[in-house]
């Protein structure tokens, strides 16, 4: 146990990993060696000081190596997911989505799914009026620490006509705790980009 400034003790429980910087094993969250002043038993020697401040603010550099090591899993899931989409593994698509996921979409009714269900529901519905549907993000775009924007290619053939399409849709992911939990889904880079914040 840490003594708080104000009181109190901290405990492993209580303390972000990153609040003890050095002193903490990032695979335990436990100390893994005691700063100079604090006793074997966990507390300050003599009379109890505050935390350094190095020991409650995160290193600024660490903490930009931290939301960029997200960004980039972020990315990464995003990209999981549509290579399973490709192989027709949906299970290992769902994986990585968030029960409580809720998918948008633009056009052409403005339609809004709840859940893994909906997800699929909102597919099917896409897709229900073509042939050869293939679907593959050639482009992926970090835009800020929870939301990836892809320029997603579709092909297909019309069931009826049967006349080749080709376009270029925007869906912008959300991703927090590892999860996708929202998707949007435009036929516009600017409003992908707008919902994003990066317009």
């Amino acid at each position: 146990m840490v003594a708080r400034p104000h009181g109190g003790e901290y405990g492993p429980s209580t303390i972000p990993t990153w609040h003890l910087g050095p002193w903490v094993s990032v695979t335990s969250g436990r100390a893994s060696s005691v700063p100079s002043g604090i006793g074997g038993s966990g507390r300050f020697q003599g009379s109890e000081r505050p935390l350094p401040l190095s020991a409650v603010i995160p290193p600024t550099e660490a903490l930009a190596r931290y939301c960029v090591a997200m960004s980039q899993e972020n990315v990464e899931i995003v990209r999981r997911g549509y290579d399973a989409y490709a192989r027709g593994d949906l299970a290992a698509m769902l994986s990585d989505v968030d029960p409580e996921m809720v998918t948008f979409r633009e056009e052409p009714d403005g339609a809004t799914f709840h859940g893994s269900q909906g997800l699929l529901r909102a597919i099917a519905e896409w897709v229900e009026d073509f042939d050869e549907f293939t679907m593959a993000p050639e482009e992926l775009i970090d835009a800020n620490d929870d939301q990836v924007i892809a320029r997603v290619h579709q092909t297909a053939r019309g069931a009826q006509s049967g006349a080749p399409i080709e376009a270029d849709f925007w869906f912008v992911h959300t991703v927090r705790y590892e999860r996708v939990t929202r998707l949007d889904m435009f036929t516009s880079k600017a409003k992908a980009l707008e919902v994003a914040g990066l317009r």
